[in-house]
């Protein structure tokens, strides 16, 4: 080795010369920008990593809610599908108690209308027994008589 390397001193025959330094200053200048950039763009990585990750984060928090409602739809459709079914019987059903009413009024009607014409029947009868000295023949007829409308007034259950 030498001995200016040795002692760290500068030869002795050594002369400045500016373009030289220039360019070492120059260089060194470079060199601090581009690592300056290169940490800028590291930071810069850094920033958007971040940001990715926080993003994929957020799709899969959508994602799974995605799936949560999906499913909840499906149940959903099937409740849904159930009730349908079940309006569709209760319509039905609704339809059948109608027309079973609808016989019913018929049949009360009937009823009254035959329950009229007893009626008119009994007071034809009882008129003719207060109006008539009647023998023991004539009123046996006449019970016999109102015994038969009774009997015939039995109502109808289904």
């Amino acid at each position: 080795l030498r001995y200016y390397k040795r002692k760290s001193v500068l030869p002795p025959n050594w002369k400045y010369a500016s373009a030289t330094a220039s360019a070492l200053v120059d260089k060194d200048r470079e060199r601090r920008k581009i690592e300056n950039q290169l940490a800028d763009l590291e930071r810069e990585l850094e920033e958007k990593n971040k940001e990715l990750e926080e993003k994929r984060r957020k799709l899969a928090e959508l994602e799974r809610k995605l799936a949560e409602e999906e499913k909840l739809r499906e149940e959903m459709e099937i409740d849904l599908d159930l009730r349908n079914k079940e309006l569709r019987d209760s319509e039905s059903k609704l339809r059948e108690a109608e027309k079973r009413l609808k016989e019913a009024e018929s049949e009360i009607d009937d009823l009254h209308d035959s329950l009229r014409d007893k009626s008119n029947e009994v007071k034809d009868l009882r008129n003719k027994l207060t109006m008539t000295s009647a023998s023991g023949i004539e009123l046996d007829h006449m019970k016999a008589r109102l015994k038969k409308l009774f009997k015939g007034t039995k109502t109808k259950k289904n």
